[in-house]
Order: C-alpha cells, then sequence, then structure tokens
C-alpha cells in the first residue's frame, strides 16, 4: 500500500511537470519543472529526515524566504498567461489541491518553521542571558546605594546621601532597562512572562523607593532651614511660607512615590523570588506597607501642622490648671496671646485672666452650678460645656467682649506638657525671680501664678511665666535629635491624653483636628457612651488628689432592652485640713434619650441667681435650661446638651473621705436578635486617676466578636477593666 502511495505522488508530480512543459510561457514552464522538483525533494526530506534538524532548518529558513520571492515574481510574470489559458487553469488547481501535495507542503512549512523558531530561540535565550547577567549587575549596585543612602541619611549627612541616592536610581532605571532589553521581541515576552512582570515590578519599586527617599532627604534640607527659638520658628534665609511651601511639595512626592512602590511590591510573588531570599523578601513586602500606612499618617501630621502654622495667625492659649478641674482641663487663671506669621511670633502677651475680666461690661447669667463661685459669668469660667469646640466658641465670644481680637486658633492645655519636657531639659534656672522651675516643683508654681503673691508685685508671677516660655523653647531649639523626639513624644502622648485640645474658626482646619482626636469633641456613637465630667466649684486646688472608680453594669434582657447601673466612689486624698473639701459638680453624659430610673449618694443644692442683677440670657445656657429637668427629691438634673443625655448632681468629699453614688438608667434602643452592642468611653480633659469597670450581662446571648480582651469572663457575663487614660470604644457582636 505505502509503494502505491509513493508512486501515486511520483506519477502526480511527473503530471504536474508535463502539464507545464506544454505552455509556451518558458517561466511557466520553469516553474512547473521547478515544483515538479521540490515535490520530489521536500518529499523525499519529509520521509527520510536524513539531514540534520539544525542544518535543514537553516537550509529552509533560507529557501523558503528565497522561493516566496521567487514565487512572486513567477506569478507576476504569469498573471497574464494564467488569464489567457483559463480552460487549463482549473486542472492545474486540481492537481495543487491533491491530499499528498498539501501533505508535501506541511511537511516542508513544518521543518521550515521548526528551523526557523530553533534559530529564534538560541538568539533569544542568549540575549536573555547577557540581559540577566546587566539586570543582576545594574539591580545589585542600586542596592548597594541605597543602603549607603540610608546610612548617610541616619549620620545627618545629607549632601552625601543625595549623591548615593541618585546613583541608586541610576542603576534601578538601568535594571529596568536591561530587563526590556533591545530587542522588541524579548522586551514583550518578558512582560507576559509572570517571573518578568514580578522581575519589573520589583525594579520599579526600588526605583520608587529611592525617589521617596532622595524626596525626603529634600524635606530634611528645607526643614533644616527652620529652626524653634524664643521667637517661635524662624529662618535664617528666606521667609518661613516659602520653606512650609517646599516641605509640603517635597513630602508629597515621597509619600505619592512610597504608596506606588508599596503597590507593586505588595503584588509580586515570593515564589519569584529565589528561595534564598523568599523570607527576607516577605518582610520587606510587610515593612514597605508599615512603611506607607506611617508616611501616609505623618502626611496627614504635617498637612495639619501646616495650616496651623501657616499664614497670619491670631492664637490664644489657655493655661488651665487641672487640679481645679473644670469641663476642658482646668481653671483658666492666665492666658497668652500671640501674633504669628507662618510660625514666627510678631507679638505675645501672657497674663492674668482676670485682667480681661475686669474689661467685662456685660452682666451675663452663668449656668447655675456656676452661680456656686459667681454671680456673673466671665471668661475664667466660660469654657464649661463638655465638647471643647462649643467652650472654644464661648471662650471666643467672651474673650472678644473683653477687648481681645477673634481667635483663629485656642489652645487649651494644662501644665503637664510642661512638666513632660521639663524632665527632659532640666531644670530652668529663672534669676530674676530667684526661683529654678523643674518638673517637681512646676505644678505648684503654676499655681502660685493663678493668684497674685504677696512676695512680688502685682501680675509679676505672669510675667515670670512669659520669661519662662521663650526659655524653655530656647533649650528646645538646641536639643540633640534623640531629645527632640522625646519632647514630639511628649507632645503626641498629652495630645492623645487629652492634657492638650485644639480648635480653630476655620471648619476645614477644625475638621482636621477632630480626625486625630485632638479638638476634645463628644464623639457620636449608635451605642452605649459614657464621659464623667467633674467641675471642682469649690474654689479650691484639690483635683489631682481625688482618685474616681466607677463601675458600670450593662444588663440586657431578654426582649434586647439595656439597662445601665453606673456606681461612682470618690476618694479625696489630700492631707486633713478644712481648705482639702473637694465640691464638684458632676456631670455623666450618656447616650441621648436615656431615661433616669434612680439616683442616689448625691448632695443636693439649692442654688439661686442674684435677684439685684439685670441679667443677659446667653442663649446656648437657655437652649440646656429648656432641655433639663430637675429631681424635687434628688435635685439631680436631666438635661440634653451636645447631642448626650447627661445626669448632674452636687458630690462633696472632705478630706481622707470617700463617697459613693449610683445612677441606674435605661439606654433608649433595644438590642435585636443579632445585633452589636459598644461602649465609648471619653476621658474628661485634664482629668487624672479615673478608673472604670465595664460588666456586661448577656444571658440567652452569646459573644459572635468582640475588639477588647475582658479581664474576666462567665457563661453569660464578662468585665473589662479600664484606666481612663484616654478614649476607649469596646464593642462586640451578640447573637441571641
Amino acid at each position: 500500500m505505502a509503494k502505491a502511495k509513493k508512486f501515486k505522488l511520483y506519477t502526480d508530480s511527473r503530471r504536474f511537470l508535463a502539464l507545464g512543459s506544454k505552455s509556451s510561457n518558458p517561466a511557466v514552464v520553469l516553474f512547473g519543472k521547478l515544483v515538479g522538483l521540490l515535490f520530489n525533494f521536500f518529499y523525499r526530506v519529509g520521509y527520510s529526515l536524513v539531514v540534520a534538524v539544525k542544518a535543514v532548518a537553516a537550509f529552509f529558513y533560507l529557501v523558503g524566504d528565497g522561493l516566496v520571492k521567487s514565487l512572486l515574481k513567477i506569478f507576476s510574470a504569469a498573471r497574464g498567461d494564467f488569464i489567457k489559458t483559463a480552460k487549463t487553469l482549473p486542472r492545474r488547481l486540481k492537481n495543487l489541491s491533491t491530499k499528498h501535495f498539501a501533505q508535501s507542503l506541511g511537511v516542508f512549512l513544518a521543518v521550515a518553521l521548526a528551523g526557523w523558531a530553533i534559530i529564534g530561540i538560541f538568539k533569544y535565550m542568549e540575549s536573555a542571558l547577557e540581559a540577566k547577567d546587566q539586570v543582576m549587575s545594574s539591580a545589585q549596585s542600586g542596592g548597594r546605594y541605597l543602603e549607603q543612602a540610608v546610612a548617610d541619611i541616619q549620620n545627618r549627612n545629607l549632601a552625601s546621601a543625595q549623591d548615593k541616592l541618585s546613583l541608586a536610581i541610576k542603576f534601578f532605571s538601568q535594571s529596568r532597562s536591561d530587563l526590556s532589553g533591545q530587542n522588541i521581541l524579548l522586551g514583550q515576552v518578558v512582560k507576559v512572562l509572570p517571573q518578568g512582570r514580578d522581575a519589573t515590578a520589583l525594579l520599579q519599586s526600588a526605583e520608587l523607593v529611592a525617589r521617596a527617599a532622595q524626596d525626603m532627604v529634600d524635606f530634611q534640607e528645607a526643614a533644616g532651614q527652620l529652626h524653634i527659638s524664643a521667637a517661635g520658628m524662624v529662618s535664617q534665609n528666606q521667609q518661613n511660607g516659602a520653606i512650609l511651601t517646599e516641605l509640603e511639595t517635597a513630602f508629597s512626592r515621597a509619600q505619592s512615590n512610597l504608596n506606588k512602590a508599596a503597590g507593586l511590591i505588595a503584588n509580586v510573588d515570593p515564589a519569584s523570588v529565589p528561595q534564598q531570599y523568599q523570607k527576607s523578601f516577605i518582610a520587606v513586602q510587610q515593612n514597605l506597607q508599615v512603611f506607607k500606612l506611617t508616611l501616609n499618617g505623618a502626611a496627614r501630621v504635617f498637612s495639619l501642622a501646616r495650616n496651623i502654622i501657616s499664614g497670619q495667625k491670631n492664637i490664644l492659649i489657655l493655661f488651665e490648671n487641672n487640679n481645679e478641674l473644670r469641663p476642658t482641663g482646668g481653671f483658666m487663671g492666665t492666658f497668652g496671646s500671640l501674633q504669628t506669621q507662618d510660625g514666627q511670633i510678631q507679638q505675645m502677651n501672657v497674663s492674668s485672666i482676670y485682667d480681661l475680666d475686669g474689661q467685662l461690661k456685660d452682666i451675663i447669667q452663668p449656668p447655675l452650678p456656676i452661680a456656686a463661685v459667681t454671680d456673673r459669668w466671665y471668661l475664667r469660667d466660660s469654657n464649661w460645656f463638655a465638647d471643647f469646640p462649643a467652650s472654644a466658641r464661648k471662650i471666643s465670644e467672651f474673650y472678644q467682649k473683653e477687648g481681645g481680637q477673634n481667635p483663629d486658633i485656642i489652645v487649651a492645655m494644662t501644665p503637664d506638657l510642661i512638666v513632660d519636657w521639663l524632665k527632659i531639659s532640666g531644670p530652668v534656672q529663672m534669676p530674676k525671680y530667684g526661683v529654678t522651675l523643674t518638673a517637681d516643683n512646676f505644678v505648684e508654681q503654676t499655681q502660685a501664678i493663678t493668684t497674685i503673691s504677696d512676695n512680688m508685685p502685682t501680675n509679676s508671677p505672669k510675667q515670670m511665666l512669659a520669661d519662662f516660655v521663650p526659655v524653655l523653647l530656647q533649650k528646645i531649639s538646641s536639643a540633640d535629635k534623640n531629645s527632640l523626639l522625646a519632647y514630639l513624644a511628649a507632645l503626641q502622648q498629652n495630645l492623645a491624653s487629652k492634657q492638650i485640645a485644639v480648635y480653630s474658626s476655620d471648619p476645614g482646619l477644625e475638621k482636621q483636628i477632630q480626625t486625630f482626636n485632638w479638638g476634645g469633641n463628644l464623639w457620636d456613637t449608635d451605642s452605649d457612651y459614657l464621659m464623667l465630667l467633674d467641675s471642682n466649684l469649690g474654689a479650691t486646688k484639690t483635683s489631682l488628689a481625688v482618685s474616681e472608680d466607677a463601675e458600670l453594669t450593662s444588663n440586657i434582657g431578654v426582649d434586647g432592652t439595656v439597662t445601665d447601673q453606673l456606681k461612682i466612689t470618690r476618694t479625696n486624698h489630700n492631707p486633713n485640713n478644712p481648705d482639702n473639701s473637694n465640691v464638684s459638680y458632676l456631670r455623666v453624659y450618656v447616650p441621648a434619650g436615656s431615661t433616669l430610673i434612680s439616683s442616689t449618694g448625691f448632695e443636693k443644692r439649692d442654688l439661686q441667681y442674684s435677684d439685684k442683677l439685670e441679667y443677659q440670657i446667653d442663649s446656648d445656657v437657655n437652649n440646656i435650661v429648656k432641655n433639663s429637668v430637675t429631681e424635687n427629691l434628688t435635685g439631680t438634673t436631666i438635661g440634653l446638651e451636645s447631642g448626650k443625655t447627661f445626669f448632674g448632681n452636687w458630690i462633696t468629699i472632705d478630706p481622707g473621705e470617700s463617697t459613693t453614688t449610683t445612677l441606674v438608667y435605661k439606654l433608649p434602643f433595644k438590642l435585636n436578635n443579632l445585633d452589636h452592642f459598644s461602649l465609648m468611653v471619653q476621658k474628661q480633659m485634664g482629668a487624672v486617676n479615673n478608673n472604670l469597670t465595664w460588666s456586661v450581662n448577656y444571658a440567652g446571648r452569646k459573644v459572635l466578636w468582640q475588639n477588647f480582651k475582658p479581664s474576666k469572663q462567665a457563661t453569660a457575663a464578662q468585665t473589662s477593666d479600664i484606666i481612663i487614660d484616654k478614649d476607649y470604644l469596646m464593642g462586640m457582636v451578640l447573637e441571641k
């Protein structure tokens, strides 16, 4: 059978040759002869495979190329003859469409294509190996320069770091160019293969990290032009505003580059990295994400700081003594007013708040509890509201009534920050006043500043504070790197613990401040809420020695009703002295709409406004009064303020004594069969020594999830212990 097929194929080729020889056109005759010869040749080649693959491939690569060109010329020359011989053309085409002709042609094309592919693969393999060596060499060089740049940055050798970073960027960029290759097809192959894509992403990420580092060097160089001094933030060579713009530009570039780098490297498969480096690579992936988050957070802080500093600002600083605790931190005995231009102090004044209060002509009716210490409302008592922005607006209103300029920024701070800074700086000598201020005696001296001393001329204590601030700023400006970081850490800690709060009259800036929880605002919540707010209205500086331990028990009923029982034990640790009694008006803030069931342990006081004065009614106080009721039996006031219900009453504690008060109230919502239950605890500004134990009883339900670890746990109950040193949000998901 095989012999018959061979004979038929041979006969067909001879017949085709004979048909070609009958033509009157020499070109057609030549074409026929050539095709017949090629049939026999490629048939034998296709079945014998005698010649080596590489030689055959190379030969047919060349022959095929020449054949195509020849065929084009032949077909062009024979075009007219084929038209004339249309009758014979179908027969010729019929021979071309035979099965054996197709097989022979297929063998030829397959061998030719394989030969071309083999030669091409060898060429591309050679190119790839060369590119690999170039890529590895450039990438390693870039990595070495990047490491050296980091060391230079740590040693504050910024000029050398910039040179190293430029070289690192150059080599990483060269690596990517080498990886893509000069050959277009090789570059496309690299892009398609996963390993190629990962390699490109790694190199691009490394380049972006180097660029981000260079941007941060630029940031440090610009920041180095600014110095903290007695005059605030100053620069030698140019205006602060231009430097702040330069800082913002550099930081923005660094943030953008690092975010892109983190995104690229996050998508790289660790399997693409050599096995011995995979653990290190995974660590790099994770660390770069941490760096990204850190830099993004720092960018938000920088943006906030820049907005606070930039431009012309009137800043009002309130020094609040938290040993005489008030809603926003303490009694405001001293204030400082600053006019700044891009962080540089143009004018500063520190004075007694009584100097301003003496200017007030209006007779304004105060909130009723303040009537325990004064029959009129002044600036010194205007920080009455639990929400600091609400208090700040009222402070600004009084400040302007008493002759001050409308403040752009209001800062309330307790002595705690200065005490923490004195722990870092060491003693500050004030020879003019014969005093050395230290972390141990600053609070005592601050208390003296709030009153007129018999040993000093009028207002000298305030002037001593005014003279002290520039000296402390000068010490901070000359601090080394570690000390400067310690100062910043202390500032951050005091902001978090709400010993400092900031308010801006600009709504956009105020929103930024609240985002960082630096604004002392009351947070909205759709579940349980608690804030204990003490106002020391006994004219005694006793608050720091009073501890407060609260026990909150949340009982979840079968129908989803939640009833809270709050027990507050306050202990006065002051020495046994009649002047050391602590008299406070306590307000407990809970979710709006909560219903008071009972209150015990409070001291009922009947306060009245003076009937000899014609008062102006404050609209904010009047709104609270209109939304408040007072129980006749206990004297507990139930009111609404800043979107919260509050229960307010008096507590008096003698030295060495303790008192316990209890409130029971029902929350204004019910839990569903599957629902979340949370408690937002907000710390009072300036408060210390406050603790909370929160117990939740959820019989008939089970906890599916929670974001805190309880100190005690039972079958259907759990307890958590909290030191109220900042704001907390604790939540769980319960299923019935």
